[in-house]
């Protein structure tokens, strides 16, 4: 049986209604006790998180996911739940 999941969650922390939507995911996480977080936050072209080598199993992420891990996510088949989606061009 698992011990722990690996959920990154990319998303910027400069805005309150983001910090809220963070702390309500980090109550959950607690509840649920088998999360392990990986945050990544930050201007584009700073986050450096790489799902692939920590093993991700799921990624939340807002509208400033780098579409280089969103590439990896698909190769991988690791699931992205958008936190805040729009339109990518």
């Amino acid at each position: 049986m698992r011990t722990s999941y690996q959920i990154a969650i990319f998303s910027p922390l400069n805005l309150q209604g983001q910090r809220n939507v963070l702390s309500s995911i980090f109550r959950y996480a607690r509840r649920r006790n088998d999360w392990r977080i990986h945050l990544s936050e930050g201007r584009e072209g700073e986050q450096k998180l790489d799902v692939a080598r920590i093993g991700c199993d799921g990624i939340l992420a807002s509208n400033r996911i780098p579409d280089d891990v969103l590439r990896t996510a698909e190769a991988h088949g690791i699931p992205v739940v958008m936190i805040e989606p729009y339109d990518r061009e």
